[in-house]
């Protein structure tokens, strides 16, 4: 079994931006079917640094760091409510040592991957799932190519769930009353 990358002498990247530069002139090495990305996906909780759609509609989200893997770690972690599966790109130095840790990736079914300026290599898949928030992953769709999910609509617009107005209205009386206003 082969051990862990070697350590350079220097640091691969001197900037995080460069480390995200190099995933996503090579994504496609690692993920043959990606279709479309972006960079610095803006949501409630935060900000992804990369967001990849495949060419089955998965969405996926990769949170780069160059040494603090742990905190790329808790970031990735929350991008599962959107992302069908999600990463960590680290440079190989970083990745070694984030490996020793495996099992805290695995805990929170959350992928490894390590780039470098010739190529990116998957250490370690996650799980693939849905996501909870079906909304944000259709915004994250959009972000990366005006696509949205079973709708063939290229306007950026949701296709959401009817409003609880309208619900309510189609539904009928109820006998019981909600706390949140229609």
């Amino acid at each position: 079994m082969a051990g862990p990358p070697p350590e350079p002498a220097w640091p691969l990247y001197r900037y995080e931006g460069d480390l995200l530069n190099d995933l996503i002139g090579n994504i496609q090495l690692a993920f043959s079917s990606v279709r479309g990305v972006t960079s610095e996906f803006d949501y409630s909780r935060g900000r992804t640094d990369v967001v990849a759609v495949q060419l089955d509609g998965a969405v996926l989200a990769i949170e780069g760091k160059l040494t603090r893997w742990r905190d790329a770690l808790h970031q990735a972690y929350r991008n599962k409510c959107f992302a069908h599966r999600s990463y960590v790109a680290l440079p190989p130095d970083t990745a070694s040592r984030a490996l020793r840790s495996e099992q805290e990736f695995r805990d929170r079914e959350v992928g490894i991957l390590i780039v470098t300026p010739n190529g990116v290599e998957v250490a370690l898949e996650p799980v693939h799932e849905d996501p909870l928030e079906w909304w944000l992953t259709e915004r994250a769709a959009i972000a990366v190519d005006g696509w949205v999910a079973g709708t063939g609509r290229q306007d950026g617009r949701l296709t959401p769930a009817r409003t609880r107005r309208e619900r309510s209205a189609k539904a009928g009386p109820t006998s019981h009353r909600s706390s949140v206003p229609p």
